[in-house]
């Protein structure tokens, strides 16, 4: 009887340190999404959360808290302070859906960073790997290089983050590079986010101009 006693004390306690280290980890994350949204100057982030996933495409869309009446809409961008999310597709009243940057049909212009050497991000619908296509053939390309968005496009800004270089090998055709990259999101524990919406014209403009 004492010893079924002290499992089931032990159990409690383990629940309980379970949630404190959710909670902690949580806490982690909206501090370092204060931090980030601080930074942001030319943007207006709105920070939410991750309410849904698709089980058949848990790498491919999102479903996150907020949606035209927080004044979301298509194409707004979502990051963490880790590095890019994806991009809004989809709006209803009070809740948005998002494209991973993991998902196969996303395409994001990018550079890697020192060499400056451009190329087209795409997913692979998992967590942990993207691929990084249409590399110029002499691009001098090490492992770890970050890669960072390009800004060309009119959907997402230059130098957000987007991951580092892996194993870099010719395309078929002989002429171009590709490599696989491995995104500095964790999407399997991606719980908060921040919604980078558009700064009304002119709010920065000086009095009277």
């Amino acid at each position: 009887e004492e010893n079924e006693n002290l499992k089931t004390t032990i159990s409690q306690l383990e629940t309980k340190l379970n949630s404190y280290e959710d909670a902690l980890r949580e806490n982690v994350e909206l501090r370092d999404l204060l931090e980030l949204k601080n930074e942001i100057v030319d943007w207006s982030p709105i920070a939410t959360k991750v309410i849904g996933r698709s089980s058949s495409l848990w790498y491919n869309t999102i479903t996150i808290k907020g949606g035209s009446k927080k004044g979301f809409e298509a194409n707004m961008i979502c990051v963490t302070a880790e590095g890019l999310v994806g991009r809004i597709t989809a709006v209803s009243a009070y809740t948005s859906e998002v494209r991973l940057i993991t998902d196969r049909s996303s395409g994001i212009g990018a550079l890697v960073q020192v060499s400056n050497s451009p190329g087209v991000v795409s997913g692979l619908g998992r967590a942990n790997e993207l691929k990084m296509v249409h590399i110029p053939g002499d691009a001098r390309l090490v492992k770890d290089q970050v890669v960072v968005t390009s800004g060309l496009g009119e959907i997402f800004p230059a130098g957000l983050r987007i991951g580092y270089i892996g194993e870099v090998k010719p395309e078929s055709n002989g002429l171009m590079l590709s490599a696989t990259i491995k995104p500095f999101v964790d999407f399997d524990r991606l719980d908060s986010l921040l919604v980078l919406t558009k700064i009304p014209a002119g709010m920065y403009q000086e009095e009277g101009k």
